[in-house]
C-alpha cells in the first residue's frame, strides 16, 4: 500500500532540510555510489558465510580472504566489470 502522505522523490530535498536528515541517494555511477560494494557483501553473505559460525574473528577473516582470493577474484564475473572476473579486468586495464 502506498502512503499518500509520504513525500515524492522531487520533494525529498525540502524534507531533508526541515527534518535534519542526511540522505545517501546518488545517481548510479557516482563516485560515492556503493551499489557494487553492497552487492559484493550481499553475495558473500548469501553464497559463502551466511550459514557458517566462526569461533574467532581471525578464523572468519581467513575464510573470507580465502574466498575472495580463490573464488571471487579469479572466477566470479560481476556485471559491473563487463562480466569479466576482477583478475581478467585488471589484466585488460593494464594492457590498455
Amino acid at each position: 500500500m502506498v502512503d499518500s502522505k509520504a513525500p515524492a522523490p522531487a520533494d525529498l530535498p525540502a524534507v531533508q532540510g526541515t527534518a535534519f536528515l542526511t540522505f545517501s541517494m546518488r545517481r548510479s555511477g557516482h563516485v560515492w555510489d556503493n551499489a557494487a560494494t553492497e552487492l559484493f557483501f550481499s553475495s558473500l553473505k548469501s553464497e559463502h558465510t551466511g550459514a557458517k559460525v566462526y569461533r574467532t574473528r581471525d578464523e572468519a577473516k581467513a575464510d573470507v580472504f580465502d574466498n575472495v582470493e580463490r573464488f571471487y577474484n579469479p572466477r566470479r564475473r560481476p556485471s559491473t566489470l563487463g562480466f569479466l572476473s576482477p583478475v581478467e579486468y585488471e589484466e585488460q586495464v593494464k594492457l590498455a
